[in-house]
């Protein structure tokens, strides 16, 4: 076997059909479809069951709840290929993403290959498109394009998403690399960062041969949380620390700076939005958490690089008035519901 398709499975009944249909479509038939069953309440259970039962190629593993993460964790361990790729279940592949991402490794002597994607996701009632692939470079990726790329990597999520790759799963059990259980929201790439640092050197197909469907209104990172404030500090001291190790420079901390910025907005819309039960006493706390924390302020002092957005954002941080902050986020919040009307 020469590739295992890890897909965790957790009451994804509406689109999960369609994700194994485009794996089992694949041109390259040396494969082999791991459907973990995260513990679904809904059809999916059905849906997994017939399809094994119907497809040599699949294999189903019924456990407890435990996560995207234990999901994956698991399918790690069950996995006989030896290449592994992790694929959302709501999310659809090209028909040639296992043949394309197979044969450039083969061709380039590298261990780890990579392709750009394509997010698909709505604005209002109409279906979006953008598509994603990498800074222009070589057919491989080193270690030292990496470090020059790094900001448009990390912003491009590239980086951060776990998905799209073909890992080396040798190297993922012999360096013990495993997603960590206790977060839910960036978990993809402190797992993807942990790969890096062992195989810098990836094959590249500039093609967006995933596509990655981002449903929004269902989204983790909308639901109100205090424990997110805790992720995502975490998320940017071990960004940085991944950065120290390469030996990055300044550009790239004001990409690793940009997002935590942006993901700050991201908790404190949470906060204010219609949908908030928490009482005002308790929102001010979880503001002051998220603006007057150390991985905040580090990433305030970053350079400007000409992007406005990071610009306002500074701005409107850096004045640690709660009400300029909240008066923003709501001017945020109208503006995103005009949008999508």
């Amino acid at each position: 076997m020469t590739i295992s398709i890890v897909v965790p499975v957790y009451n994804a009944q509406t689109r999960l059909a369609a994700c194994v249909d485009s794996l089992l479509g694949q041109t390259y038939k040396d494969i082999e479809i791991l459907l973990i069953d995260d513990g679904s309440s809904d059809d999916s259970v059905r849906i997994c069951d017939e399809y094994a039962a119907c497809n040599e190629q699949i294999k189903v593993y019924h456990k407890t709840n435990g996560g995207v993460s234990s999901a994956r964790n698991y399918g790690i361990e069950q996995a006989v290929g030896q290449y592994i790729m992790f694929v959302d279940s709501d999310d659809v592949v090209d028909p040639t993403l296992c043949e394309k991402l197979y044969q450039k490794v083969v061709n380039t002597g590298c261990k780890t290959s990579l392709c750009g994607f394509e997010r698909e996701f709505f604005v209002g009632n109409e279906l979006k498109r953008s598509i994603i692939c990498l800074p222009d470079c070589s057919d491989i990726l080193s270690g030292e394009q990496i470090k020059k790329n790094y900001g448009s990597l990390y912003e491009k999520t590239l980086l951060s998403a776990v998905w799209a790759t073909l890992y080396d799963l040798d190297i993922i059990r012999s360096n013990m690399l495993k997603f960590d259980t206790s977060l839910y929201i960036g978990e993809d790439m402190l797992f993807k960062q942990s790969y890096l640092a062992v195989d810098s050197r990836i094959a590249v197909v500039n093609e967006p041969l995933y596509h990655y469907y981002c449903d929004e209104k269902a989204s983790l990172t909308r639901r109100i949380d205090p424990q997110k404030t805790i992720f995502a500090k975490r998320i940017f001291d071990e960004s940085v620390a991944f950065m120290e190790q390469l030996h990055i420079c300044d550009e790239t901390f004001t990409s690793v700076s940009k997002m935590h910025l942006k993901h700050c907005f991201i908790l404190i819309e949470s906060i204010f939005s219609k949908d908030s039960a928490l009482a005002d006493i308790s929102k001010k706390d979880y503001v002051k958490d998220v603006v007057f924390c150390e991985q905040t302020q580090s990433a305030l002092t970053c350079k400007n690089d000409g992007d406005k957005e990071l610009l306002i954002y500074k701005l409107v941080l850096k004045t640690k008035c709660l009400w300029i902050i909240k008066l923003f986020t709501f001017m945020r919040l109208k503006l995103k519901k005009k949008l999508r009307s």
